[in-house]
C-alpha cells in the first residue's frame, strides 16, 4: 500500500471515529432526557439537587428578599425557579461602561472577580415567601404558553399560564456596599425581558442604580 493510501485510510478511520462518539453523545443525551422524564417530581429534585451546588450564603438570600417589592408587579409573589441564571458574558462589558462616580474601579475588579460563570441552586426554605419552581414545572409553564399561542385565533383560556422570575447568584464586593445581579423574567413567548443590575447600598437599603438590557420581547 502506498504512502498516500495509508493517509487516506488513516483519515477515514479518524472519520468514522468521529461520526461514532457524536452518535454516542447523541444517544446519550436522547436516552438521558427520557430516563429523566420518566422520574416523579422527588426523584427528579434529587437528581437536580445532585448535579447543583446550594447557594447557603445569608447575604444573598436576605438580598433577593429585599429587591422582591421592587420585581414584583401584583400582590401575587413572583415565582422563582429553583435553578438561576448563569450571568452573561456581557457582564464585563456593561461594569466596564459604569462611571467612576457610581462604581470605582477597585469595586468594579472585585466584582468581577466574584462572578463565578455556573448555574447554582436556590434553597428554597430560606426562601418561604417565593414560590420557588423546579426546571420540570418551568417547562410546564413554557409548555402551557404554547398551547396559548396556538390557539391565539380562538377563545382564549380563562386563565393564562403563570409568569415567573429567574435571578443569578447575586455578587457582592468586599464591603458588601455594591452587588450585582442577573434577572430574567418571563410572561409569555412575547413577553420577556432580561438584565444584569448594579445596586449600591445605601444606609442599609439596596437601591438600583444602573443596568444593562440583555434582550427584551
Amino acid at each position: 500500500m502506498s504512502r498516500s493510501q495509508s493517509a487516506l485510510h488513516g483519515r477515514s478511520f479518524s472519520l468514522i471515529g468521529a461520526v461514532f462518539l457524536v452518535l454516542i453523545a447523541a444517544a446519550v443525551f436522547v436516552y438521558g432526557n427520557f430516563w429523566e422524564s420518566r422520574l416523579d417530581d422527588e426523584a427528579f429534585e434529587v437528581l437536580t439537587h445532585a448535579r447543583f451546588e446550594v447557594i447557603d450564603d445569608k447575604i444573598a438570600y436576605d438580598f433577593l428578599m429585599e429587591i422582591k417589592p421592587e420585581i414584583a408587579e401584583s400582590e401575587t409573589l413572583p415565582h422563582l425557579q429553583i435553578n438561576t441564571r448563569k450571568f452573561h458574558s456581557d457582564v464585563d462589558a456593561f461594569l466596564g461602561s459604569v462611571d467612576e462616580s457610581i462604581l470605582p474601579s477597585s469595586k468594579r475588579n472585585e466584582l468581577l472577580e466574584g462572578i463565578v460563570f455556573k448555574t447554582w441552586l436556590w434553597d428554597s426554605e430560606k426562601l418561604p415567601k417565593y414560590n420557588c419552581l423546579t426546571p420540570r414545572e418551568i417547562s410546564e409553564i413554557h409548555s402551557a404558553w404554547e398551547e396559548v399561542v396556538s390557539q391565539i385565533e380562538n377563545e382564549l383560556p380563562a386563565e393564562l399560564p403563570n409568569s415567573f422570575h429567574q435571578f443569578s447568584k447575586p455578587v457582592f464586593d468586599t464591603e458588601r456596599k455594591y452587588a450585582l445581579i442577573q434577572h430574567y423574567y418571563f410572561c409569555g413567548p412575547l413577553c420577556a425581558k432580561e438584565e444584569i443590575v448594579l445596586y449600591v447600598n445605601k444606609q442599609g437599603s439596596w437601591e438600583r442604580v444602573k443596568e444593562y438590557v440583555l434582550w427584551v420581547s
